[in-house]
């Protein structure tokens, strides 16, 4: 072990307890479903059952969390990994899959999944907030939130989702000298976000901040590394695609995917403001509420504390392209008719962040609006603003 890692174990072993007993938590809280086998039969029998096979005509109505988990199996064997949905990409997937055939367990590679992701927010939430005690806080306001500790018992999507935003952002605000490596890192977390469900048009949120970032750091000329790292990432998710169909038959694949996710909706807008704020939405298929049973009072808490924070945000790169990220996503969620708890997921750490730079900054004079004016007066170019 180096002296730098001794140094970041010694300066932050406060921060790394809380980590560890937030991750022991959601053992101890759903034990019997980390300490037993998956029972893969059973899943196979609720696939084979569920309205993918069987249609209308179907009995028993499979549910996301059942559907990756057998869909992960399916794959780490072997299958085609468009038979069993098609819908999102298979990374995510693959790893429950991963998990099962090492294990036996299809969640149990969750549980350090999921301590990488509160290390990830914390060391993100540090480059932004210099207060302790303020960080503390804010790891300890995730962890302890029912969204996130019962998802590691679950075969979801939205857990691997949100690790990829934290890489993507950790690494984009490193300070790494190998700008060659920076740069092919991101796209590597970017093929892991991608890789993990369904990336458009969301994953521009994350490419729209990079390519500001690179414009202002006068970096613009490594992006066809990230490029080439995105796209091989991405690829390597399918290799077992390739197995059982041409290259030539790929695009037409994503065309047929892209179809299906940009087809009529019936699901109204602005549903996820009532999952926010009410703990539930109206659902549009019987009209009636649909009640969220992980719902926090955190939740509308932390959305319109991150928006009155915004306000004592310092206004520089870093600040801005992590602003536009937040706002863009739930302005997406909006538009694109999200409305269940785990969309939540890959955002809530954001607001989080956005609320402890808030309160880290409540002592100051600046505010985001006024250093905006200011930095516009002052600016010769576009690039003097940053």
């Amino acid at each position: 072990m180096n002296s730098k890692c001794i140094n970041f174990l010694v300066t932050n072993i406060i921060a790394l307890t809380i980590i560890l007993l937030l991750t022991l938590f959601p053992i101890y809280k759903y034990w019997n479903i980390f300490s037993n086998p998956t029972d893969m039969e059973r899943y196979e029998q609720l696939y084979a059952n569920s309205q993918y096979v069987l249609g209308e005509a179907s009995t028993h109505k499979i549910d996301d969390n059942e559907v990756y988990i057998y869909a992960g199996y399916t794959y780490i064997r072997g299958d085609d990994p468009t038979l069993v949905n098609f819908e999102h990409t298979p990374l995510a997937k693959y790893f429950l899959g991963f998990s099962y055939l090492l294990t036996g367990n299809s969640v149990l590679l969750n549980i350090p999944l999921y301590f990488s992701i509160l290390l990830l927010f914390y060391l993100l939430a540090s480059k932004f907030i210099k207060n302790k005690i303020i960080l503390y806080v804010l790891i300890v306001l995730i962890g302890t939130q029912r969204l996130f500790y019962f998802n590691v018992s679950q075969g979801m999507l939205d857990l691997p989702n949100l690790f990829a935003t934290l890489l993507f952002f950790n690494i984009l605000f490193s300070e790494k000298k190998n700008l060659i490596l920076k740069y092919l890192f991101l796209g590597l977390s970017l093929g892991i976000f991608a890789g993990t469900r369904y990336p458009f048009p969301s994953i521009f949120l994350l490419i729209i901040p990079l390519l500001i970032w690179a414009f202002y750091k006068s970096e613009f000329k490594y992006l066809l590394v990230t490029l080439l790292s995105l796209i091989s990432t991405y690829f390597a998710t399918y290799v077992i695609y390739f197995k059982h169909h041409s290259l030539a038959q790929w695009p037409k694949f994503e065309w047929y995917r892209f179809i299906w996710f940009a087809g009529n909706r019936t699901i109204p807008k602005f549903l996820i403001f009532q999952t926010i704020f009410l703990g539930r939405f109206l659902g549009w298929w019987n009209n009636e509420w649909q009640t969220i049973s992980t719902w926090s009072i955190v939740w509308p808490i932390t959305f319109v504390g991150s928006i009155v924070a915004t306000y004592k945000n310092k206004f520089n790169l870093k600040n801005f392209v992590l602003i536009l990220y937040t706002y863009g996503l739930i302005i997406f969620y909006s538009i694109a008719a999200a409305s269940y708890d785990r969309f939540l997921i890959p955002i809530i750490p954001y607001w989080v962040i956005l609320l402890g730079i808030g309160l880290d900054n409540i002592g100051t004079k600046s505010n985001f609006l006024g250093e905006i004016k200011r930095s516009l007066r002052s600016a010769k170019s576009l690039k003097d603003v940053f």
